[in-house]
Formats: C-alpha cells, structure tokens, sequence
C-alpha cells in the first residue's frame, strides 16, 4: 500500500530540478509533448507525477485539494479512479485521517492482496493492473460552497484524466460537479450519499445520447424511499406511541413539526414527505406544520426556533436538514423547552431526523444525553441490516485501522455505521468491476466513463458477487471472460435501475446511545432494528435487541 502525501520533500525537489536540468527533454511539467513513455520518465520532476500516455506529457496525480494516492500508481498498468470525499469539515475528521478515506483505502488494499489489480489486457505485458485512487477533499461543502469539490474534479478529470469518480457526499455538490465537470466531461460518477430526487431528474447525457447512458449513479436509494420511511414510521409508530406514552385522549392532537433546509435536499425531501400515502392519509393538516429555514449558516437561528416552538409546542420534531440539526435544531429546541410558556406542562419532544443527523454526535450526546433516548434517524446505507456483506466489511475495515491508523483507531472504527461510509467501500468495487467488464475480450484496455456506465448491465444479474475481499478473484475471472455477475455491496443489495442510476432499497432507522464503548468500535449511532420496507410500505422490527437508548 503507498500513501503518498502532497508536500514532497526538499531532497525531491532539488534532484528534480538536478535531473531534468541534465536532459534532453524539457523541465516544465505538463506543458510539452513527448516529455515521457512511461511514469518513470515523470520522475525527474518535483512532485508525484505520472506519465499521461495520451499525450506523453508529465502530469502531477496530486494537488491542493487532492493530497492522497493510495495504490501502486508507479505502475504503467495503474487504473486511476478519482475520489472527491469529506476529509475536513463537518463531514471529515478536520484530522490527518478520516473515515470515508478509509473505507476507500480497504477496497484498495482488498484488491492489492487478493489479485494484484484486475486481470491483464491487451497492451499491459500480461501483468495485472493495479487499482489507485486519488483522494481530494470537498471540504465538507455540503455547507454552500462548491469551489473545492469543482477545483478538485477538475484535477481528476483535466490533469489525470480519470474514466470515474467517487462522489460527493451531498445532493448539492454531486449536481454541482455533475453538471460542470463530469457530464461534459463523459466522466462516469457515482455518489455513496446523495439522495435528492433531483439526481434522477438530472440530464446526465450528451446530445445525441439516450437516458439509458446516464453517467451520474448512486448507492444510496432517493428521497422518495426515505420520505416514504418517515411518513410510515411517524403514522403507524410514533402517532400512536406518544400518544399512548403521555396518556393523550384519542381525538387529541399529536402536534408535528418539520423544519426542513431551504434547498433541493430539504425543499425536495419535504415535498415528496407530504405526497406520501402515509401523510396524505395518517397526519391532520391541522396538527402539521413545516418552516423553512433557508440555508445560511447560521440558519436556523434560535429566535426562529423559539417562535416555532412557541406557537406549536410539537410533540414530534422532524428535521430534514443537514449538521445543523445536530448542532442547532436539537440543542436550541432542548434549551428552551420548558421555558416558554406552552412547554411549561409538556413533555420534551421525540426527534426523526434524516442522515445528515449522524456526523460528530458526541457534543450533543454529552450535552443533551437524554436526546437519545427520544430520536431516530433515516439510514439509507445501515449495512448492518440483515446484510452479512456488511458484517464482512466492518471486519474487514476495522482490521484495516488498526493497522493503519493506531492514533486514530477508535473515532474512524465508532463511526463504521455512518450513512454513506459501506457506500464509498461499494463505489470503489463498483468502478473497479465495470473496468473489468468494459475491457475485457479484444476490447481496448483504455476505458472510458461511456464504457463504464456500458458495462453497468453486466453488474445486477448472474451469480451473486459480494463486494467482500474473498469474493473478487471469482468476481473478475467472470467479468473478464464477458459474463454478468450480480453485485451485493456492504451498503445494501444494489439493484441498480440502468435507466436512472438509483438502487431500490428498505429504510432501516439507526438510534442513539449517549454513552458508547468507543474501543470496541462502537459508536453514538446504532441500529434500532427497525426498518422500513418498501414492500409492503410498512414498519417492520428485526429480530435481537437494538443497541440504544430509544424508548417509545
């Protein structure tokens, strides 16, 4: 496994400069022709360069925003897959290491040990060819600011050109860097956490192309499976339940409240939310209310909330936001209850939140312990759920850190659960299996992201292929003969619609514990067990006992 950082070292730089100074060829990276043939002619200069055989010219792999390469990307047979993720922000670590590095870092290091790479193709000497990923940083920009997620794709696809990217995490970046970068581009991108209905309304096809040969995919299934979640659990469980908890009268009113982010993912959640069977049937317009907070920093700012609260006094609170729900939307609510006049007598309302809940939950949990015991949260990707691949990448994952990141350890393992994380695992092996499928028979080794999205077909029939280290070597001996396999991921059985891009998938709900045992991998967020079920749109309990402080 190579990690190589940004910043190289002086005695880099000055061999660098020694080296190119005593060639024939020209010193300035990237801006001559036939500067190389293969990466090592790169390596007289500063940097960590590869040679780009597409026009013989030395290109860096790393930038600013774009610091890791994990894999042998020394090797002329590198496949190069892009990755644009959180490793700061609200989303990252603000460390040296964050988890959904990780997760792309086992998959990497899965395939290092198991095959050396995927199979040989024409032109690579018979020699396997290694997987790389170059890892760049959104910087969290969930929160507004796309010039980091496009500089980074930009990187990948101008400098690197890379046939796939990995990514972003939010609704609002992955449209952002669809739209500028990808699509033009032919990139093919799939993102581990993006929900928004609006990803399958994306025109993410060039003139001339039909909608079938979509480039922009997902692991995680839409809004309209976890719009459809909330609803059902709000009207089969949580209605009756408070009702039956604080001894409410039949025909009283359970008061409901969502405060919603004032963009396409909370706009959009909310409106497929109040078309739901589940509302339009369970929930009197007369006990809902919803406010939209818009999406400035600082929103929703306390006095918003106060007057909320004032005027309803919920008994349920639905936030369908991002981080602020963790860190303004639940402590500013639980700050104030009970000190504005029609909370006095009230019991503290129970939470449902959505997946952007999940990130650095430990000051609330230390703040507010009692939280926990009255919230839930949506979690597309809770692998856990009747999912043994899960169970084989948490391992798998957990064995991966302690090796690699002993100061670590503890915080990357406790956040194993987090929505999006088995899902940037899976995107990994996804790409790198399309890859296998695109280029195998006489097809050229040169893949493109058309050929990716192409080779898609052969990922969701067949044999079942997890997406499980031990599993690859019979995966890629089947992709590279031509033939389908059925892909599993550790996020879920990913039955990917090849129209749209989307998995259809149930809704498990995950739950909070205020006191975890963090050294064995456990976290603040748990499986409830609950899950909801597409078919047959019900709220179903899994067997065992949830690991939670939850008490309805």
């Amino acid at each position: 496994m190579i990690r190589t950082p940004l910043l190289v070292g002086t005695l880099a730089m000055v061999l660098g400069g020694f080296v190119a100074s005593n060639t024939a060829c020209t010193a300035t990276l990237g801006k001559d022709v036939d500067q190389c043939n293969v990466n090592q002619d790169c390596t007289r200069f500063a940097g960590t360069n590869f040679c780009r055989k597409s026009d013989k010219t030395c290109q860096p792999l790393t930038s600013s925003d774009c610091p890791y390469i994990y894999g042998n990307h020394q090797d002329d047979n590198a496949v190069y897959i892009g990755a644009v993720i959180s490793l700061t922000g609200d989303y990252g670590d603000n460390g040296q290491y964050k988890p959904y590095e990780a997760a792309v870092r086992t998959a990497i290091d899965d395939f290092e040990k198991e095959t050396k790479g995927l199979p040989p193709v024409a032109g690579s000497g018979g020699r396997t060819r290694p997987v790389v990923a170059i890892v760049c940083d959104d910087k969290s920009a969930s929160e507004n600011d796309n010039a980091t997620v496009l500089r980074s794709a930009r990187h990948l696809v101008e400098r690197v050109k890379v046939a796939a990217i990995i990514g972003t995490p939010s609704t609002s970046t992955t449209v952002a860097m669809a739209t500028d970068v990808t699509i033009p581009n032919g990139v093919f991108t799939i993102s581990p956490s993006a929900t928004s209905d609006n990803i399958t309304l994306l025109r993410d096809y060039g003139p001339g192309e039909t909608s079938a040969q979509g480039l922009l995919w997902r692991t995680a299934p839409s809004d309209t499976y976890q719009a459809q979640a909330i609803a059902t659990y709000v009207q089969q469980k949580l209605i009756p339940g408070v009702r039956a908890k604080y001894n409410l009268p039949a025909q009283s009113k359970v008061r409901i409240l969502t405060l919603l982010r004032g963009d396409a993912y909370g706009e959009g959640l909310n409106a497929t939310f109040r078309n739901t069977p589940a509302f339009t049937t369970g929930i009197r317009t007369e006990d809902y209310r919803d406010y939209n907070y818009g999406t400035s920093e600082n929103a929703p700012t306390q006095s918003e909330i106060q007057q909320q609260i004032r005027d309803f006094a919920p008994h349920i609170i639905l936030t369908f936001g991002l981080a602020e729900s963790r860190t303004q939307i639940i402590p500013q609510t639980e700050q104030l209850w009970g000190n504005l006049q029609n909370t006095k007598n009230q019991p503290r309302p129970y939470y449902v939140a959505t997946e952007g809940l999940v990130t650095d939950l430990e000051g609330l949990m230390r703040d507010y312990p009692t939280v926990a015991s009255r919230t839930l949260y949506t979690s597309p990707s809770l692998g856990s759920v009747e999912n043994s691949v899960f169970s084989n990448f948490r391992d798998n994952y957990f064995a991966f850190v302690d090796n690699n990141y002993p100061a670590e350890k503890d915080s990357i393992k406790g956040r194993v659960n987090e929505f999006g994380l088995a899902g940037t695992y899976d995107s990994t092996y996804i790409i790198a299996y399309a890859v296998t499928s695109a280029s195998s028979g006489n097809r050229p080794p040169n893949v493109t992201g058309r050929d990716i999205v192409a080779a898609m077909k052969n990922l969701v029939s067949g044999d079942v292929a997890d997406l499980y280290r031990r599993r690859i070597g019979v995966a890629l001996t089947t992709l590279g003969r031509g033939q389908s396999v059925d892909i599993n991921g550790a996020s879920g059985p990913l039955n990917f619609d090849l129209n749209t891009g989307d998995v259809a998938a149930d809704i498990p709900f995950a739950c909070l514990k205020s006191h975890p045992n963090t050294s064995q991998g456990e976290g603040f967020s748990q499986d409830s067990l609950l899950v909801y079920r597409s078919e047959p749109q019900s709220i179903q309990q899994g067997t065992g006992t949830p690991n939670c402080d939850y008490s309805l």
